[in-house]
């Protein structure tokens, strides 16, 4: 799959976050979505339901939480990658965070580097099965 094809959503309260996340995600290739809370970001879902190929979610979020928007997500496409990206990092969160089927958990502050690379390698996996 062609970089782009691979359709992001980025859901987070926090503008900055969505613009640098974004940008990373430009950068490579990629098309992305934005929603700054649960309500939007489970409108772009539902409008791109089958064009998208992976999210990255905030858990701190107005409207509906993260954890309310994966379990929406996973319910409807179980095997599309969704990577937890907030500052709820203690171990507690990201069990349950992985307990709901999020594929990742990066705590903030973060490198976007390094969450591009986990994004791609996710994306990989996805297109290998």
């Amino acid at each position: 799959m062609s970089a782009g094809l691979i359709k992001i959503l980025i859901a987070d309260d926090e503008d900055r976050i969505r613009r640098l996340v974004g940008d990373f995600m430009k950068k490579e290739g990629f098309t992305v979505l934005e929603a700054a809370d649960g309500r939007r970001a489970l409108e772009l879902f539902e409008q791109h339901r089958e064009e998208l190929s992976l999210v990255i979610l905030d858990v701190m979020m107005p409207e509906h939480d993260g954890w309310s928007v994966l379990r929406s997500i996973k319910s409807a496409r179980p095997t599309l990658p969704v990577v937890m990206l907030t500052a709820r990092n203690e171990e507690s969160d990201e069990i349950f965070g992985f307990e709901l089927g999020a594929d990742d958990y990066i705590g903030k502050p973060f490198s976007p580097i390094i969450l591009t690379a986990r994004v791609k390698a996710l994306l990989r996996k996805a297109s290998e099965a």
